[in-house]
C-alpha cells in the first residue's frame, strides 16, 4: 500500500496532518495482522506437522507406559497369587485341624451317648424282666384262681344237677 497518497488523500478530504498520519499508521499496523490464506494454509501445515508429531510421541510413550504398567501388574498379580495360596494353604490347614477337632468331639459324644443308651436299655431290660416275672405270677394267681373257680363251677353244675335229677324222679313219681 502506498502510504504517501492514502496520507495525501486524507489530508485533501480536510483531515490535519496529525490525524491523517495516526490513520497511516493505524492502517499499516492493522495490515500486520491480517493473515492471507497462503499464509493461514502453511501455518496450519505446520500445526498439523507438530500434531501429528506430537501423537506420535504420545503413543510411544503411552506404549512404554502401558508396557511398564502391564509388567508391573503382572508381578503384582503373581505376588498375589502366591500369597493367596499361601492364606490357601494356611486356611485348608486351619479347615484340616478343626475338622479333626470335631472329629474327634463327636466321637466323644457319641461314646457318651452309646454308654448312656447302653445304660438306658440295661435299665429297661431289667424293668421288662420285673414286668415280665410279675406278668407270669400274676397269669399262675389267674390260673390258681381259674382252676379253683373251674373246680367250683363244676361241683356246683354237678350238685345243681343232681338235685334236678333227684327233683325230677321226685316229681314222676308223687301222684298227681
Amino acid at each position: 500500500m502506498d502510504t504517501r497518497t492514502f496520507r495525501s488523500a486524507l489530508e485533501t478530504h480536510g483531515l490535519a496532518r496529525e490525524v491523517s498520519d495516526a490513520i497511516v499508521d493505524l492502517v499499516e499496523d492493522s495490515g500486520k495482522q491480517f493473515v492471507t490464506n497462503d499464509k493461514l494454509e502453511l501455518e496450519m501445515t505446520k500445526l498439523r506437522a507438530e500434531f501429528k508429531a506430537d501423537m506420535s510421541e504420545l503413543r510411544v510413550d503411552l506404549r512404554g507406559e502401558m508396557s511398564e504398567l502391564r509388567e508391573e501388574l503382572k508381578f503384582e498379580m503373581s505376588e498375589l497369587r502366591s500369597e493367596l495360596r499361601g492364606d490357601m494353604a494356611d486356611l485348608k490347614s486351619d479347615l484340616r485341624g478343626d475338622m479333626s477337632d470335631l472329629k474327634s468331639e463327636l466321637r466323644g459324644d457319641m461314646s457318651d451317648l452309646r454308654s448312656e443308651l447302653r445304660g438306658d436299655m440295661n435299665d429297661m431290660h431289667s424293668e421288662l424282666k420285673d414286668d415280665n416275672r410279675s406278668l407270669r405270677l400274676s397269669f399262675a394267681n389267674l390260673e390258681t384262681r381259674f382252676a379253683e373257680h373251674k373246680l367250683h363251677t363244676t361241683r356246683l353244675v354237678l350238685g345243681t344237677s343232681g338235685g334236678l335229677g333227684v327233683l325230677m324222679i321226685m316229681l314222676r313219681f308223687l301222684p298227681a
